[in-house]
């Protein structure tokens, strides 16, 4: 998976700098605050989950075509997509937090 920062930014922002840069600060501020936001997201969004397989016979079967299933999905996404990248994610940050095990997270909340 690969997503520019930049690009995304630009495209929701089209002919705003400044609103771009302020909303960018904030949720960079809240991600420095609280690593686990990006967790979050990416578990919630489902942004890096592999769907199960369908299995017919032993023989993997393609899913059937749901548009509104399809439809959520990307939307879930697609906001994932943008949060991360208002945050000032990475994908060697991304790497990194898929790598961790969960449980620092878990224990984080507990305290």
């Amino acid at each position: 998976m690969t997503f520019s920062r930049m690009q995304i930014l630009m495209f929701l922002f089209r002919n705003n700098r400044r609103a771009a840069a302020e909303r960018g600060r904030r949720w960079a501020r809240a991600f420095h605050t609280d690593r686990r936001l990006a967790h979050d997201l990416v578990e919630l969004s489902g942004l890096l989950a592999l769907p199960p397989e369908r299995l017919a016979n032993g023989v993997v079967q393609p899913d059937p075509i749901d548009p509104i299933r399809m439809a959520q999905e990307r939307g879930e996404r697609a906001m994932a997509v943008k949060l991360l990248a208002l945050m000032g994610v990475s994908t060697e940050d991304l790497n990194n937090l898929m790598m961790e095990p969960q449980d620092e997270y878990l224990a984080d909340e507990r305290d």
